[in-house]
């Protein structure tokens, strides 16, 4: 492939933006959101994410089921940029692990893959227990969306999980994600944060970024 970037200065469509971050999708922006404001209140030195996206300083883009092409196009901006990729389970697709490794060929630029299966799962136990009543053992590799699904419809005394239609099922996680990223986020704290994430992976990307938008 042709490195364009090295050859046409491409610049971003508009604004003042110095980097771009790149998420799979806006429930995990959104959640990466909250948890950059629970973070900032305590550490100044991170960044409110959600603050600098909306005065135009940043560049928050999903890049949804079309990651090579989103990826390959915004690579030729000559701005730092940090793309998030879910670890889900198993193995990454060569697909996946080949998009990757051409992000981290550029210097100014990074590929981070969750440690957990995905954003949800550094969402505290309590806090989606407080919203849904939903007793969830939230481990690094549960299906959260899919377990409090479960919960929920057998409090509502629905038919069972494994009796609904397969599409059905995958449609009720993606909105049940969505769910989480909105209402449990709420319910989350920096000590909750804390016991989700003890390593301070969320605090390290957060960083990272900083350093982007300090240049």
């Amino acid at each position: 492939m042709v490195q364009m970037k090295h050859s046409v200065n491409m610049r971003p469509p508009r604004g003042p933006f110095t980097s771009i971050v790149g998420m799979e999708s806006q429930e995990d922006f959104r959640l990466l959101f909250r948890l950059a404001k629970i973070l900032h209140r305590t550490d100044r030195s991170l960044p409110d994410l959600q603050k600098h996206a909306k005065a135009g300083e940043v560049m928050c883009l999903p890049f949804g089921l079309h990651a090579r092409g989103f990826v390959e196009l915004f690579l030729n901006f000559d701005m730092p940029q940090m793309y998030f990729f879910t670890r889900g389970t198993g193995p990454l697709p060569e697909e996946r692990r080949e998009l990757i490794r051409r992000i981290r060929q550029d210097v100014d630029c990074s590929a981070v893959i969750l440690r957990k299966r995905a954003m949800t799962n550094y969402l505290h136990p309590d806090a989606i227990y407080e919203e849904y009543r939903a007793p969830v053992a939230v481990a690094d590799d549960t299906d959260v969306p899919v377990e409090v699904a479960q919960h929920v419809l057998k409090r509502l005394k629905f038919p069972a999980w494994d009796q609904l239609d397969p599409q059905l099922r995958t449609d009720m996680a993606a909105a049940m994600a969505i769910e989480l990223s909105i209402k449990a986020s709420r319910r989350m704290t920096a000590e909750r944060l804390a016991q989700r994430d003890p390593n301070g992976e969320v605090a390290g990307w957060l960083r990272s970024i900083g350093k982007f938008l300090n240049r």
